[in-house]
């Protein structure tokens, strides 16, 4: 449940081993006539092709100088997602458990880039952003589509004083965002499979992609993330949500603390709007299940079909139906549906009882 984090951490707690393995050469930021127009200067170290080629997954790194009243500052900017640095790709969902293993697999791909920094300095950096995220297995019959629909339909911007809302990737992807957050709900699978445009998730590992291609989910996932881009929108959040107000990596890095930062911004972002697609064992679900056992040749249209008459047939009853389609349509339309009704026979069925 938690996924990309940023820490930033000030000189005095690391060391920089071989300056050589940034651009440009971090040397650079200890010479006395270092600064640009900016009055900052900066050196980064990304990962390459070749590291995901190998399965290797490793941080982006920033070194930056900045002019500060009476001299400078310098910092090591580390962005990283947490489950791909244990597993290469970020549908497996980290717990508080795997902190140790995090940070000790971060200190080891640090001192591999040319930054040496103790495991309690790491514990104790500051996080600056952290993505909270949480990936929701939809039912068969729900697809994200149909979730992501629902959703747009919500002024989210009054509701969490948020910006604008984006509608990406031909429906399958919905931001809502400002500039100190954003939520981003996209359907998982479509974004790890797709080879143009513009993806969501832009750390998308040569690694993770085959594991999709060889090990496709037999349902579609629907991924949700509450996106805190900025140290002042953490700190609220975690006021909001009745935790300690602290940005120390291994508060932030918890089980406790996603689940009450995802749930906090879901019910906000679901209340009052319609609940059947968010539901893994809604009615709709088992009977489109029992209809399509009984009858696997059925075409998706007509199931759907099957399955909105019968729901108005238990809420108003087959007479009621049959008076309103003979009406505006004709009785031999009546006699189709009636037929299909009969033909996708299950348990649950108001014409078979």
């Amino acid at each position: 449940m938690i996924d990309t984090v940023i820490l930033t951490i000030p000189l005095s707690d690391f060391k920089i081993t071989n300056s050589s393995q940034f651009t440009p050469s971090a040397e650079i930021l200890f010479r006395p006539a270092s600064f640009g127009a900016k009055a900052f200067v900066k050196c980064t170290h990304n990962p390459t092709k070749e590291d995901y080629l190998n399965g290797i997954y490793k941080p982006r790194l920033t070194l930056t100088k900045r002019a500060i009243k009476g001299g400078f500052n310098i910092t090591l900017k580390i962005e990283f997602s947490a489950s791909k640095l244990l597993f290469l790709e970020n549908v497996s969902e980290l717990t508080s458990e795997d902190f140790n293993r995090v940070a000790e697999t971060l200190q080891k791909r640090l001192y591999e880039m040319g930054i040496e920094i103790s495991k309690t300095n790491l514990v104790i950096a500051q996080t600056s952003t952290i993505h909270y995220s949480k990936n929701i297995k939809l039912p068969p019959f729900v697809t994200s589509s149909m979730v992501l629909k629902e959703l747009a339909k919500i002024d989210m911007t009054k509701r969490l004083d948020l910006d604008k809302t984006l509608f990406k990737n031909q429906g399958n992807a919905l931001t809502f965002y400002a500039k100190s957050y954003a939520i981003v709900i996209y359907d998982k699978v479509k974004d790890v499979q797709q080879k143009t445009g513009v993806k969501i998730d832009t750390d998308n590992t040569l690694a993770q992609q085959s594991i999709f291609e060889k090990n496709k989910p037999a349902s579609e996932i629907l991924r949700i993330e509450i996106r805190l881009n900025l140290h002042s929108k953490i700190l609220s959040t975690m006021k909001i949500i009745g935790e300690p107000v602290d940005r120390n990596f291994i508060h932030l890095f918890s089980s406790r603390v996603a689940q009450k930062v995802i749930r906090y911004y879901w019910g906000i972002m679901t209340q009052g709007i319609n609940q059947i697609v968010f539901s893994s064992d809604n009615k709709m679900d088992v009977n489109a299940r029992e209809i399509y056992k009984s009858n696997p040749r059925i075409s998706a249209q007509k199931l759907f079909a099957v399955l909105a008459y019968t729901y108005f047939i238990k809420q108003h009853g087959a007479r009621q139906l049959r008076q309103f389609i003979e009406y505006h349509y004709s009785i031999r339309t009546w006699a189709r549906i009636n037929k299909d009704l009969k033909n996708a026979s299950y348990k649950e069925s108001p014409m078979s009882q």
